[in-house]
């Protein structure tokens, strides 16, 4: 059902290259290019929309018909282009991004089926653009069927008309109610929306489609029972194989610091490619559907979000490590730890922002959310005020540099030698070589002698006489 997945990568490709203008020469097609009639859209009207939807109906079928005896790469190419353009007549705003494609290609199948039963009107009886006032609300109510086309209000296709956001949600319980009526245009397929169910991706022999039993092409959650286990089958089979990439890439010495953190980020790209490779063959060779693709595409959507996130805070810290190490800095130098905050609250912030536009992908209220975060943030920043406040000391320490490691100074009642300014607190070394611990948040508000920092040195020695 979801075939609007079929080599989403090819038909991206494609649809750069494919011409937009109406009744383009196919002829003029450069070499590797999808060969077919290419349509504009008319969207500026009610009778645009239908008469655009017949136009891309005819030429889906022919295309899935194509498919079906060739099975090759051509064809799914011509029946993606097919369907970019098909789903641009449906108003997806409302669908998650990460399953839009999917939810509009089995909208528009669902919408070839029931107008194959209930025909749509003449086009002379359908409203055009100079029956609405502009700006106005505007919609035309496809007769005998619960559809409507309505003008977009607002966003970016703003003045079109297009198949309303019911239209989703209505399409398939209103071709419940009408499949068993007769169909009106002859044709080999009598639901296209159970064809598609069957078919795969250029990528699987149609021999080993077709030698699957019957029992196993029963659909379960809108996608056959065999596609279900194949998709269990490749998910166990690619986390078993990040498991032994794991355990391939611990090794005891990778370079001290430095090489340990390089090592770490091969875990993160080893998990943003096995999400993405699923991704691909899910929806692009095995083609799910239904219920069970929405949760599994809504499911490694967040997996390669998260693996986005996890990849760069490593990556930030592994390039903020090497930049220490070529520095020369010693290991519990102050302006070392410093650099190190500022990649963890780069990669901090970097990792929400990513996780924030998986969560948008995947319909999560992502405004909501981050309100959330912003009362929580509150409560979490009161909770930890002592903590909060000795880091901003210590960011006091790193800019104004009163003292740096190594110096002799005297503090209230204290003297003793700096050997290391972390980010909580400041070690001093005393002459009765004791360790002084002092709070960042204190240590930047006393006031501090730094005998280090001495231009000349005033020695007071009181001389006694006899």
């Amino acid at each position: 059902m979801r075939l609007a997945a079929l080599l989403l990568m090819s038909a991206i490709a494609v649809a750069q290259e494919a011409p937009s203008e109406a009744g383009a020469d196919p002829g003029q097609a450069s070499a590797g290019a999808v060969v077919g009639p290419q349509y504009g859209l008319e969207t500026s009207s009610p009778r645009g929309v239908i008469a655009s939807f017949q136009r891309l109906s005819a030429e889906f079928e022919a295309a899935m018909t194509a498919y079906k005896t060739a099975h090759d790469r051509q064809s799914a190419d011509r029946i993606a282009l097919v369907l970019d353009q098909w789903l641009s007549l449906i108003d997806l705003s409302q669908v998650p991004e990460a399953t839009r494609r999917e939810v509009g290609a089995e909208t528009a199948t669902y919408l070839l089926d029931i107008f194959n039963r209930v025909p749509l009107p003449a086009l002379d009886t359908v409203p055009d653009a100079t029956a609405f006032k502009p700006g106005s609300p505007a919609a035309y109510a496809v007769p005998d069927t619960p559809f409507r086309i309505v003008r977009i209000a607002d966003g970016p296709r703003q003045g079109e008309f297009l198949f309303s956001q019911h239209t989703v949600n209505s399409a398939p319980q209103f071709y419940r109610t009408v499949e068993n009526l007769p169909l009106h245009t002859p044709g080999p397929v009598r639901s296209w929306g159970s064809e598609i169910r069957q078919f795969t991706g250029p990528m699987v022999p149609v021999a080993l489609a077709d030698a699957v039993p019957e029992k196993l092409k029963r659909p379960v959650l809108g996608t056959p029972i065999w596609k279900i286990v194949a998709s269990v089958l490749l998910t166990a089979i690619s986390v078993l194989i990040l498991l032994a990439w794991n355990r391939a890439t611990t090794h005891p010495d990778w370079g001290g610091r430095v090489g340990e953190r390089w090592r770490l980020l091969l875990s993160p790209l080893a998990v943003l490619l096995a999400g993405l490779g699923l991704r691909y063959f899910l929806s692009g060779q095995i083609i799910v559907a239904g219920t069970f693709a929405a949760v599994t595409y809504a499911g490694l959507t967040a997996v390669i979000y998260l693996a986005l996130a996890w990849t760069f805070w490593v990556l930030l810290l592994a390039i903020f490590e090497t930049a220490i190490s070529r520095s020369a800095l010693p290991e519990q130098n102050f302006d070392a730890h410093m650099l190190r905050l500022i990649a963890r609250i780069i990669g901090i912030v970097g990792g929400i922002v990513i996780v924030a536009y998986g969560a948008q992908d995947i319909g999560l209220p992502v405004f909501s959310l981050l309100a959330g975060l912003g009362i929580g943030g509150l409560a979490i920043a009161l909770a930890i005020r002592p903590t909060l406040e000795n880091l901003i000391g210590g960011f006091i320490l790193y800019l104004d540099r009163p003292i740096r490691v190594g110096d002799f100074c005297t503090f209230g009642d204290r003297s003793g030698t700096v050997e290391s300014i972390g980010i909580r607190s400041t070690q001093v070394r005393a002459k009765d070589r004791t360790m002084i611990t002092v709070p960042n948040a204190q240590f930047a508000d006393m006031q501090i002698v730094n005998w280090a920092q001495c231009d000349r040195m005033l020695i007071s020695q009181t001389i006694g006489l006899r």
